[in-house]
């Protein structure tokens, strides 16, 4: 596999994946409060870790932070996962303002890179940035009913179907 981009190793995991794990008949969760997350913070994150390219989505055209705000699963995230986003925000915000000057949403491209390599270093960082990475992939490849992947646009660029189940 040597010699992909990212983009062709998650076209490959949506080809070989293709939605395996989607429940058949389940229900989406109710919303949790969302409070806590300054919207433009949590959406300049995940484009941060999945932006789009050229005739590639990203975690915005997938709604990835409306995916993550909509289910909040605890199982993934953790209980109180309001909270524990808020503070790895914070987080976030406070190392950017250190080295650029400016909270996390409203740094470049490359600061922004900077302060998450800084922060995924750390043990705390890195548990924190993992499940928000699984979540972003989710909410690539899941099925629009549940707030990612609106439309299926993840699957028309994987060149896959959507399964039976998928609104």
């Amino acid at each position: 596999m040597t010699g992909w981009s990212r983009r062709e190793l998650l076209r490959a995991a949506a080809q070989l994946a293709a939605w395996a794990a989607l429940p058949a008949a389940a229900s989406p969760p109710a919303a949790p409060p969302t409070e806590l997350l300054p919207p433009d913070a949590l959406d300049t994150l995940l484009h941060t870790l999945l932006p789009s390219s050229p005739g590639s989505p990203g975690a915005r055209d997938v709604n990835a932070a409306g995916f993550l705000r909509r289910l909040g699963d605890p199982e993934l995230l953790g209980p109180r996962f309001d909270e524990r986003l808020a503070g790895g925000l914070r987080a976030l915000d406070q190392l950017a303002t250190q080295r650029s000057g400016v909270p996390f949403a409203r740094a470049d491209y490359a600061a922004r890179i900077a302060v998450l390599e800084e922060y995924a270093a750390a043990p705390e960082g890195a548990a924190w940035l993992e499940p928000l990475l699984v979540t972003t992939l989710e909410a690539f490849f899941s099925a629009p009913r549940w707030g990612g992947n609106p439309g299926g646009i993840a699957w028309a660029w994987a060149g896959a179907r959507p399964p039976p189940t998928a609104p």
